[in-house]
């Protein structure tokens, strides 16, 4: 199968399970804060929180991984894949002995971390446990994945994955309703993470024979696997940053107010992270195609990535726009005033997930190219970030939070990486980068003028929002149309490569 044709497979599938997953958790999220609390569902979102941190013990080795298979599919060379793909799965075994015995040790400090927040000490340990027995489960027994991801098949992933979470929600919704409570909640969760992770290493047994253990051990395969354990070693400090992102802002936000509001941004942020899932979707198998193409061939390199710059921006500013001006209304519908946020805190949720959205082609080729060893820049992201939110969330709360998120994330990915990118690889001048930025920042301009001169009606019924979403589509569209104006070169490329013109 195509390049193109693996990317459109991969897209058709994410799209069609992310709706049905989306309109799923709107129903679910709602009976869930009605039968558990929103207490409960803080707690789980801070709990992951940390799980997250525990899960650094990978050190990024998937992604070092993913971008070192590129090669030795494309030429075939299954040798190699098989020891890279043996190194993975010992390395994952010890990754999941140290995250238990982390675990253990962050155990003894939970009942000083979640002091008088009126859920019971019992079932905090409970879902913590839970938590970490499905991440280790992950680590030891599902590292073959690997391979789908890296040869293009993320749909077989998504089939398994995405199937078995539907089935987990109807469940949970069940056994809610049944009045079973949170123990049986969360045993579903971790069941159903189980039998995704059977039904996916059956696929790959199955269409990768030749995939076999290579009988060596852990210390051979690190003496073989010399560029593989180099570019582990400088993700180490990378995966650091990734879990500050997609971490610490509900930590932080939950000492610097509570649980409830923890929650409160939580489902704004639900929605908000539909958005960079379905930008990623549409997205899914480009990374393991640029990996292809940048190893097949040398033209054209600056001209795809700039394409799938402006691709991801095009579906930054459009959703953007329409969340930032749907979203409350949508909330206040969905679960009711009390659940509303100020706007301010809508304001910086927005501004976080255009860049989101579309860092994305960022991200592409830093892993296709395996640019890791800039280490100094995501401790400064890290620090930029912990920093800046901590001095304003004292005095601004959530707000002071989120803008530190903001500020890292466009200094470091936005401003630094893209320079190594076109001063490393692509061999040409950052300025050019630089006007291409320029022409994002027009548009955001333009984006930023529409939202705070144009008045959305507050929808009252569904009736209202429903020709409030007709208005605001519209709006976006014109506003996207203003950069598609200053973007006419990338949006042939996209054009021709689609319809083959």
């Amino acid at each position: 199968m195509s390049r193109i044709k693996n990317v459109i497979k991969n897209a058709k599938v994410g799209l069609f399970f992310m709706v049905i997953t989306f309109a799923l958790g709107m129903v679910s999220r709602k009976i869930f804060l009605d039968q558990l609390g929103p207490d409960f569902i803080g707690l789980t979102t801070t709990l992951l929180g940390i799980i997250g941190f525990l899960s650094l013990a990978e050190m990024g080795l998937s992604v070092a991984v993913s971008s070192t298979l590129y090669k030795p599919l494309a030429e075939k060379d299954y040798q190699q894949v098989c020891n890279t793909i043996d190194f993975l799965g010992k390395a994952y075994k010890g990754i999941g002995l140290s995250v238990i015995v982390l675990g253990l040790l962050v155990a003894i400090f939970l009942p000083y971390f979640f002091p008088d927040q009126g859920v019971d000490l019992k079932v905090v340990y409970y879902a913590y446990t839970i938590f970490i027995i499905s991440v280790v489960i992950e680590y030891i027994f599902n590292y073959k994945q690997i391979i789908l991801n890296a040869d293009q098949k993320n749909y077989v992933i998504t089939y398994c994955r995405d199937s078995l979470n539907i089935i987990k929600v109807l469940l949970q919704i069940l056994v809610i309703k049944l009045g079973f409570g949170e123990y049986a909640w969360l045993i579903v969760g971790i069941l159903t993470t189980s039998v995704s992770i059977i039904l996916i290493n059956r696929y790959v047994n199955k269409n990768y024979q030749w995939l076999k253990s290579t009988g060596k051990t852990f210390r051979q395969l690190y003496n073989e696997s010399s560029e593989l354990v180099v570019k582990t070693k400088q993700l180490m400090i990378h995966k650091l940053a990734h879990f500050v992102f997609s971490s610490s802002d509900s930590l932080l936000i939950y000492k610097f107010t509570s649980l409830s509001t923890v929650t409160l941004i939580g489902n704004y942020q639900l929605i908000a992270g539909i958005l960079p899932m379905f930008t990623s979707t549409l997205r899914s198998g480009l990374a393991s195609s640029v990996g292809n193409f940048i190893h097949d061939k040398k033209r054209n390199i600056v001209e795809l990535f700039e394409s799938i710059w402006f691709f991801s921006w095009v579906l930054s500013i459009f959703f953007g726009f329409c969340f930032y001006n749907l979203i409350n209304p949508f909330i206040f519908l969905w679960l009711g005033g009390g659940y509303q946020i100020d706007n301010i805190i809508v304001i910086m949720i927005t501004a976080n997930i255009l860049l989101l959205m579309s860092r994305g082609a960022i991200d592409i080729f830093i892993n296709a190219y395996g640019l890791f060893h800039d280490v100094k820049a995501p401790m400064i992201e890290v620090i930029i970030n912990i920093i800046v939110s901590v001095l304003l969330g004292v005095k601004y709360g959530a707000v002071g939070v989120l803008s530190g998120t903001f500020c890292s994330l466009f200094i470091i990915i936005f401003l630094w990486k893209p320079y190594l990118l076109y001063t490393l690889k692509f061999n040409v001048s950052y300025k050019t980068y630089l006007f291409v930025l320029f022409k994002v920042c027009i548009s955001i301009v333009i984006f930023v003028f529409v939202c705070f001169h144009v008045d959305i009606i507050f929808a009252k019924d569904w009736l209202e929002f429903f020709k409030s979403i007709l208005f605001v589509f519209l709006l976006s569209f014109l506003v996207v149309i203003s950069y598609v104006f200053f973007n006419v070169k990338e949006f042939m490329f996209i054009y021709r490569k689609i319809f083959n013109r």
